[in-house]
């Protein structure tokens, strides 16, 4: 296991698969393309990130999208 400083901190990073993060169950075929409320899409981001966390998975149809909603960890990721 892996670990990574988040404000000055190390910290134990376990890695997962996408499809093992925590995201709204989407429906075959469509993903959660159907559940967007595309002139609120943002809100909406922000409360499924409070509900399933800061990281989570979204499908588009098929494709597969990760979704991160913490700013250390955006950073973390930009930086690296």
């Amino acid at each position: 296991m892996q670990t990574h400083t988040v404000n000055n901190t190390s910290v134990p990073r376990a890695w997962r698969r996408v499809d093992e993060l925590p995201g709204p169950r989407g429906v075959p075929i469509f993903g959660n393309l159907l559940q967007i409320d595309t002139p609120r899409f943002h809100q909406q981001l922000e409360q499924w990130c409070d509900e399933y966390g800061p990281i989570y998975k979204l499908k588009f149809g098929k494709r597969p999208a990760v979704i991160v909603g913490d700013h250390d960890v955006i950073a973390t990721i930009l930086r690296d």
